[in-house]
């Protein structure tokens, strides 16, 4: 809802992606740390990590090692 509410708080999109990753949604997560990675720019490289670690969960080790390589 917050999202919804507040579209271009990074901050929100966060907590939205932690929260499907602890649900092992991971594409989901993928999606709301890709928003936050956006709306953030290239100051923080947080949402990279978890970029990474989302893709890691999914299989996905070429793109895994693509984001922790720009963190």
């Amino acid at each position: 809802m917050l999202c919804l509410l507040s579209s271009s708080a990074p901050v929100n999109w966060m907590g939205l992606a932690a929260s499907r990753l602890e649900l092992e949604k991971y594409d989901d997560a993928l999606n709301a740390y890709m928003v936050a990675a956006t709306l953030l720019g290239t100051d923080d490289a947080e949402p990279i990590y978890w970029i990474g670690i989302c893709n890691l969960r999914n299989g996905d080790r070429k793109a895994a090692k693509e984001a922790f390589r720009k963190c």
